[in-house]
């Protein structure tokens, strides 16, 4: 992280104080559901990886201290949980509403973690990189991620193409890109049909 990461780290957690204080004053605290999460987790870019063409724009980054987050609730939430679930940002909005006992729109595409039935086979991750998001003009990233391997995605003028392919189990530092391996041919084909239909959902937005 370092010292500029630290003095960050100190200032968000002193706003986070301000914030409850604020709240206990007005007397809505016993009323109220803090959440706190972030974009990425721990130690972003460690550890170090040789740079390629592909590496120079950290947004386009999915390792595993990309995509590790944290996830904090106040106070702590009763009822089932799974901590050994996968899940990913898309299913923040509709935990939220559950909590509020408020149902989701149904056009939300992700689920509420603390449903009972929720099940998820991967983590989600995307983006178009840095700037402004167009999906009709820049190129999409989608990162697919299952408890054995992950695999990131690159669409270009809608055409999709595997960039990296990681054995996390075997490779969890993820030196080892298998892109160009024939290894784990099922789940690169279930992990494809996945990303169709992502991207099929992306472009009905526009």
């Amino acid at each position: 992280g370092g010292f500029v990461y630290d003095l960050a780290v100190m200032h968000v957690d002193e706003e986070i104080g301000k914030f409850y204080k604020f709240l206990k004053k007005k007397g809505i605290l016993d009323n109220t559901c803090i959440s706190i999460t972030s974009d990425h987790g721990l130690k972003a870019g460690f550890p170090p990886r040789p740079k390629t063409q592909l590496r120079t724009d950290l947004s386009q980054q999915f390792y595993e201290e990309f995509l590790r987050v944290p996830l904090i609730f106040y106070p702590k939430l009763e009822g089932y949980f799974n901590e050994d679930k996968l899940s990913s940002h898309i299913d923040f909005a509709p935990t939220l509403l559950d909590i509020c006992k408020i149902n989701k729109n149904n056009k939300f595409k992700g689920n509420s973690i603390l449903d009972e039935n929720y099940q998820s086979h991967f983590v989600l991750a995307e983006n178009t990189g840095s700037g402004v998001c167009n999906v009709l003009t820049k190129n999409i990233y989608i990162c697919l991620r299952n408890k054995k391997i992950k695999i990131v995605y690159e669409i270009k003028n809608k055409k999709i193409s595997e960039r990296d392919v990681f054995d996390i189990v075997k490779d969890p530092n993820e030196f080892n890109n298998l892109v160009k391996s024939e290894l784990y041919k099922t789940e690169r084909k279930q992990f494809h049909n996945v990303v169709i239909n992502r991207l099929e959902n992306i472009y009905s937005y526009v």
